[in-house]
């Protein structure tokens, strides 16, 4: 899985608290991270790509341009840079859009969430629920079936290869003025559901969430209206922390207050088991589980790219039938202006179709797409 972190101006201080949670769970090693920042916080994220090496192998930082427009338009730009990023970098892998304020609470929190998503059989894996409206009064409502998933969660590495998100994407780069003034989560929920997605209770959204403590058994916070709320079960990964307090609980648990058990006068006595008992039990309510649960096969990739040069690794038959060699190639880019090269690029170098020219070009590390209006195919 490509764990993919934005960063903005906005919460870059918080970066360094979501490496340190990072580093204390490890176990990081089957997968992969790229930082997304934007132009002015990239020294940050350099820092920090460089502390998570040490539990990563694979760690990059990709730097974009400085986003205007607020909330939501901003993130919006950021959220399609980053997918645009992927698509045209030929990303073989799912990616968790891991936000700054999306704290993972386990040890093994990324090997259990990529585990899921295998399992879950949809492209898209995340927590969905009723989308909001409020009327003029601040008044809260819901319409029946219309549901969204929550912009912090998984998505397949074809995304972009999905017909019906095309147009919509390009809602997202156009000036602030002329831009959605919608979460792209809330933007885009029609088509996700027809692509089709999976709720999960592994990434719990708590928006604007402060004061975490632990209670006995329970994780407690205070809500956007300061209401004491309690996280549902065990949750990997809990988004929407706007204080210190949950990343200190993981980093600090002795330090976090754990408030008094309460129990009720009529609470029934229950037997103490004694350690060794208890475990034998564990054991065989997992080895019964184990044997009646039927295996499940992994869900198929959906085949529906829109361009071959997407489609698996380049063959040595394929790459030599391309009109020009990588040295030919390397050559001629040394020579040209980036607005002449992508203009003449194919005819200059004989390609007449642009699925092979764009196929090689990603094959031999040309990261700039060839856009469709600038093809002249030879007659």
């Amino acid at each position: 899985m490509k764990i993919t972190i934005p960063v903005s101006q906005s919460d870059a201080s918080r970066l360094p608290l979501l490496v340190d949670v990072l580093l204390h769970h490890g176990n990081l090693g089957n997968h992969n991270i790229t930082l997304y920042p934007t132009a002015a916080v990239a020294t940050a994220a350099e820092e920090a790509a460089a502390r998570l090496r040490t539990v990563c192998y694979d760690v990059t930082v990709h730097t974009l341009a400085n986003f205007e427009g607020g909330w939501p338009k901003a993130p919006n730009a950021h959220w399609a840079s980053v997918a645009t990023h992927l698509h045209h970098s030929l990303n073989q892998h799912p990616w968790l859009w891991l936000e700054v304020d999306a704290v993972p609470m386990d040890a093994n929190w990324a090997n259990k969430l990529q585990q899921e998503y295998n399992a879950c059989g949809k492209p898209l894996l995340g927590p969905v629920r009723q989308t909001v409206y409020r009327r003029e009064n601040g008044e809260v409502y819901h319409i029946e079936g219309d549901n969204m998933m929550l912009g912090v969660a998984v998505y397949p590495n074809w995304l972009l290869n999905f017909q019906e998100l095309a147009p919509l994407m390009r809602d997202f780069i156009k000036l602030p003025e002329q831009s959605p003034d919608q979460p792209f989560d809330v933007y885009l929920r029609w088509v996700f559901s027809r692509l089709g997605w999976a709720h999960t209770d592994a990434i719990q959204h708590c928006w604007r969430s402060t004061v975490y403590r632990r209670e006995v058994y329970d994780l407690t916070y205070l809500d956007d209206k300061d209401a004491k709320s309690l996280c549902s079960g065990e949750p990997l990964i809990i988004h929407g922390c706007k204080d210190d307090s949950l990343y200190n609980l993981i980093l600090n648990p002795a330090k976090t207050p754990i408030a008094p058990p309460v129990l009720a006068e009529d609470a029934p006595i229950v037997p103490i088991v004694p350690q060794q008992q208890l475990a034998e039990k564990i054991i065989e309510a997992a080895d019964a589980a184990v044997e009646t649960q039927p295996a499940q096969p992994l869900p198929a990739v959906p085949q529906q790219p829109l361009s071959r040069f997407l489609l698996g690794p380049v063959t040595p038959e394929e790459e030599a039938a391309w009109p020009c060699t990588k040295q030919r190639f390397e050559e001629w880019l040394g020579t040209h202006s980036k607005a002449v090269r992508l203009r003449a690029m194919l005819e200059q170098l004989g390609f007449d179709k642009m699925d092979t020219a764009r196929r090689a070009i990603g094959h031999w590390g040309y990261e700039a797409p060839v856009p469709a209006t600038f093809i002249r195919r030879k007659k």
